[in-house]
């Protein structure tokens, strides 16, 4: 469905310009570590948004070596539980943009999914825009950057990269005819419609998972039969998190007593759970 905010000139609209830095590539089995948001309005940076984020999980090697974020500068810090809701009101009435989008959705409605409101924003991916307005060798956010002269913060971090984003979306809306007083939807390819944070779809536990349901809401330790995708079955004490949708599939995060760390499971290759004292 169209949104009216598209039809807004890009020099009166409100901007969120958003980044994050992850322990990963997957939001089911990674997470946030980082996230950052610059708002623009008429041009011009007016607030920004930034805050480490403990995962509560190590931090890959190359996600390490990509972000220079340790799992020393995260421990401690606020869990995205308790970030995500301040950063989703930053961005309510604006219309967001991220490079590569996709990758940042999958986080962010990885996370929205397990229970959180999120304000109804359409997300641009300025990636996109730049493939179709400045038809470059290389489309990444750093050879954009660079390509284009702009002033470069502190690589592979949210808030600089969240405020290169705004940088190269801005120039893109420079190649359409109108320049900054067209439309922001002259931007878009005909036709297409950017996704929205409200997108993400509701986590309701199946009713014969009501267990599941009762572990996450009291913190108690259930046992789970689970057949993990090479086919193998194993009995494992699990205490439930969360529960999130990703790629259409149902996810408890748990601390899994038989590893000693925090582990995902799918809730539809768990084949029974009971309680231990059952």
């Amino acid at each position: 469905m169209a949104h009216d905010l598209l039809l807004r000139p890009v020099c009166e609209a409100t901007l969120v310009a958003f980044d994050i830095e992850t322990t990963g590539l997957t939001p089911v089995a990674d997470g946030i570590v980082e996230i950052a948001a610059v708002r623009w309005h008429a041009g011009r940076e007016v607030a920004h948004f930034q805050t480490l984020v403990d995962p509560q999980r190590p931090i890959s090697p190359g996600a390490m070596a990509l972000h220079g974020i340790t799992d020393e500068q995260v421990r401690g810090q606020p869990t995205v539980e308790k970030v995500l809701p301040g950063f989703l009101e930053f961005v309510r009435g604006s219309i967001a943009l991220a490079h590569n989008a996709p990758f940042d959705l999958g986080f962010l409605w990885y996370e929205i999914s397990k229970g959180l409101a999120a304000p109804d924003v359409p997300v641009l991916d300025t990636c996109a825009l730049a493939r179709e307005r400045l038809r470059l060798g290389s489309h990444s956010l750093d050879s954009l950057v660079q390509h284009l002269g702009i002033a470069s913060g502190q690589k592979h971090r949210a808030l600089a990269d969240a405020r290169h984003c705004a940088a190269v979306f801005l120039t893109c809306a420079r190649r359409v005819d109108g320049g900054l007083r067209a439309p922001i939807r002259d931007l878009l390819a005909p036709g297409r419609e950017p996704p929205n944070l409200c997108d993400a779809r509701p986590v309701s536990v199946p009713p014969e998972c009501a267990v599941l349901r009762q572990a996450i809401e009291s913190g108690v330790t259930i046992e789970i039969v689970y057949t993990d995708s090479a086919g193998r079955t194993s009995v494992r004490a699990i205490r439930p998190r969360s529960v999130g949708f990703f790629a259409g599939s149902m996810y408890v995060e748990a601390h899994c007593l038989l590893a000693g760390a925090r582990r995902t499971f799918m809730v539809e290759r768990i084949k029974r759970i009971t309680t231990p004292a059952a």
